[in-house]
């Protein structure tokens, strides 16, 4: 499935955009209860979604599907807590068998990894959000680098990369094309636009979905772009309310302070931190909180964080923002 080799301790981005999803939930928790849901993800070997969904909400049920044989059976060894149950299911698999009369409301992430597979991945979010009911909390992540799409170390200009990237998406997406393709252009498919595009085509298939549910909507409360690795990642999270509800549901959480609220499709925010040394952390976090001293702060430091000052001052924006996020890895002997 997804992250099946890299832990958390070498994804600052990812990291951070989790502990922002549990402090999403931790809002919505103060409206509906979700320490029966059951809590549904792609673990990985780690499971480390699994530990903090039952840390801070004490869940306890809890499946991680997985496609991969050896991954599950890893999972099954390491499991951190006897709720968890690994299946060895595809996510499409899990999705044909689900059905909304379980017997509680579920939080349901589909992490997915691979660019090629958007049709697939787009398509299985809009058949897993029709089975879902009143309350049920969805979470999707898919690979938004345009890169992925098609990338050149030639001389190639900048014009032809995105006239091929173009017909790249085109034919990854096929029948889906048509929600996109009298919005943008080739020139959208660039690192800062082409979240827009998948959260285009991912509006489009949310309202296919709730066509069968005409008491409830579908309510997108976060869209968040982080940088993985080498690759750029799309997060959604949202819930399905009734109708009737969602005017008290949106008061009682309050999501007008919440820096990361977006409720919407056309806007997302963007996590991207500098990985730093414990002294580079602490002789920042000494003049925290700030607002919007990013140039004062890069000045404690007698060196840029990245090769342009501009490119520095941004990244220390980010981290201004999300510093009470930001992960302590220690060494520790077992």
């Amino acid at each position: 499935m997804s992250g099946e080799s890299v832990g958390y301790h070498l994804r600052y981005n990812k990291y951070i955009e989790r502990r922002l999803f549990s402090e999403l939930l931790l809002r919505i928790h103060r409206f509906v209860d979700i320490s029966e849901y059951v809590y549904v993800g792609f673990g990985g070997v780690f499971l480390e979604d699994f530990k903090a969904m039952h840390s801070d909400f004490g869940i306890r049920k809890m499946l991680s599907i997985e496609a991969l044989l050896y991954i599950q059976e890893r999972q099954k060894f390491n499991k951190p807590l006897s709720c968890i149950d690994c299946l060895h299911l595809t996510s499409g698999e899990f999705i044909t068998k689900y059905s909304n009369n379980v017997d509680s409301n579920a939080i349901i992430w589909l992490d997915y990894a691979s660019p090629k597979e958007i049709k697939v991945q787009i398509l299985e979010s809009e058949s897993l959000i029709s089975k879902l009911r009143a309350f049920d909390i969805f979470k999707v992540t898919f690979n938004c680098s345009e890169k992925a799409l098609y990338d050149s170390s030639g001389s190639e200009s900048a014009a032809i990369k995105r006239k091929k990237r173009w017909d790249k998406l085109k034919g990854r997406i096929q029948n889906l094309f048509t929600a996109v393709e009298d919005e943008f252009t080739e020139d959208d498919l660039t690192r800062e636009r082409y979240p827009k595009v998948i959260l285009r085509l991912l509006q489009d298939a949310v309202g296919r979905a709730m066509r069968s549910s005409p008491d409830l909507e579908f309510l997108p409360l976060s869209n968040i772009v982080y940088s993985d690795s080498q690759h750029q990642m799309l997060t959604m999270s949202g819930i399905l309310i009734p109708k009737s509800a969602k005017e008290a549901f949106l008061s009682s959480l309050r999501l007008d302070r919440w820096d990361y609220f977006i409720g919407g499709w056309q806007e997302y925010s963007r996590v991207d931190v500098p990985v730093l040394t414990s002294k580079e952390k602490l002789t920042i976090d000494g003049h925290l909180p700030a607002e919007g001293d990013e140039v004062e702060i890069s000045s404690l430091l007698p060196f840029s964080l990245a090769s342009s000052s501009e490119e520095t001052e941004l990244l220390l924006k980010n981290y201004i923002r999300l510093y009470r996020h930001y992960p302590n890895f220690l060494r520790v002997v077992l």
